[in-house]
């Protein structure tokens, strides 16, 4: 089945794997109308977004990743290049947010950021990110954020985070 990691079958005419639906790794876990705030303890240092994060719905579309505590980690037996993509939709109710947000990968740290502002408001303000990374069995990538500004936590409502293989 789809998370079986014993079979990889090669093409006759190259080294390249068939396609196959068991051979194909991906993740996706999200959360939606989430009300926890991560808990900004000190300026400008990273923290994993707070918050609970599901698969409901999208299960079965994981392939050899695993799902916990906001972390999608890869299971597949062999070592490959994915593609990593996240949104995340946040209010900034305590006070100012000037800081980032970002990919955090177990073998390198942070991968990717960006910077935002946001004022004090209700409105939701929406940032997406994108790399690309190579796991082995047992990595895996976080959403991480940083308010550079003071320790004003932040809130994410909704997040997705998406990986896909390469090739």
């Amino acid at each position: 089945d789809h998370n079986s990691n014993k079979a990889l079958l090669l093409n006759n005419k190259s080294a390249s794997p068939v396609s196959f639906k068991n051979s194909f790794a991906t993740g996706q876990i999200y959360m939606k109308d989430n009300t926890v705030p991560t808990e900004i303890v000190n300026i400008s240092e990273w923290t994993k977004v707070a918050g609970i994060t599901t698969t409901l719905g999208v299960e079965e579309g994981n392939s050899k990743f695993l799902t916990s505590d906001n972390r999608l980690t890869c299971d597949a037996a062999i070592e490959r290049k994915y593609s990593v993509t996240a949104t995340v939709s946040f209010a900034s109710t305590e006070g100012n947010f000037s800081g980032k947000f970002a990919l955090y990968d177990s073998n390198v740290g942070i991968t990717t950021f960006t910077i935002v502002t946001h004022p004090v408001t209700a409105e939701t303000a929406h940032v997406t990110l994108t790399d690309v990374v190579e796991f082995a069995q047992g990595d895996y990538i976080e959403v991480h954020c940083m308010n550079t500004e003071d320790t004003s936590n932040i809130t994410v409502s909704d997040l997705t985070l998406l990986v896909t293989q390469l090739g």
